[in-house]
């Protein structure tokens, strides 16, 4: 759920102005009754006619409106916020009912199924003779399951993160911890790689591919697609079974 700002600020408005209903009501009804009058009806001019169990009524479903915004607040950021539109009332989102919670994101997940299944159907298995360390095994499940969920950045970011890895376990284990405190960049690993031989033709233009898309994605207001996820994932498959990959698997993992 994409969460706007002017949404938010529209909700903030409904639970004030449905408290403000109630409280007028119950002001009106207490008057009536120091007078020994009998009040039924509404103060409001729009509203000629209105019990307290509506009021109440609204005042929920007002409430409801908030949680299920200020949910989806949690992954998204609002900004431009009017600070003057913000009452104790935002600093409740830890209140809301577990079970409510619980049932928003699972409509969440229920409303985006279609599309995760037809992502899901272009990601190939990815097979390897050779073991992946655990750590690298995580940072792909986790990319794959960024772009099942449409999180296209995160993505290509884990994909970046595979090929740093496998690039410093390479030069950890043939040549040492020294040459690793020298703290090379991705990019210099990259070229190290294809200065010393490790690396060439296909395999080092599938790096630097996987590196661009990651580094766009981290360094720059360009913001990946589909499209461009999809490619780094099937890039950063490709790499893992390059030849090279399974010569280190085959030696060190």
């Amino acid at each position: 759920m994409i969460l706007k700002k002017e949404d938010l600020e529209k909700a903030v408005l409904g639970c004030l102005n449905a408290v403000s209903k109630l409280d007028a009501h119950d002001k009106a009804l207490r008057e009536a009754l120091e007078k020994n009058q009998h009040y039924v009806g509404s103060p409001l001019e729009d509203v000629p006619c209105i019990t307290r169990d509506v009021l109440i009524d609204e005042l929920h479903d007002a409430y409801a409106e908030m949680g299920k915004l200020l949910e989806s607040a949690k992954t998204n950021v609002i900004d431009g916020f009017d600070n003057d539109l913000l009452p104790s009332i935002l600093c409740q989102i830890e209140a809301f009912d577990a079970d409510k919670v619980q049932k928003y994101y699972i409509v969440e997940a229920i409303c985006d199924s279609p599309n995760i299944v037809e992502r899901s159907k272009e990601i190939k298995p990815l097979y390897l003779k050779y073991k992946l360390p655990i750590a690298v095994k995580k940072k792909y499940q986790e990319a794959v399951f960024c772009y099942l969920a449409g999180r296209y950045d995160a993505s290509s970011v884990m994909c970046r993160a595979i090929l740093e890895m496998m690039l410093r376990e390479l030069f950890t284990t043939g040549f040492g911890d020294k040459f690793m405190r020298a703290k090379y960049s991705l990019k210099e690993l990259i070229n190290q790689c294809g200065n010393l031989g490790l690396m060439q033709g296909q395999d080092l233009s599938l790096a630097k591919k996987i590196k661009n898309r990651g580094n766009d994605s981290i360094h720059t207001d360009k913001l990946a697609n589909r499209q461009d996820a999809l490619d780094q994932l099937k890039d950063t498959q490709n790499f893992l079974q390059s030849s090279w990959c399974k010569k280190l698997g085959a030696r060190h993992f």
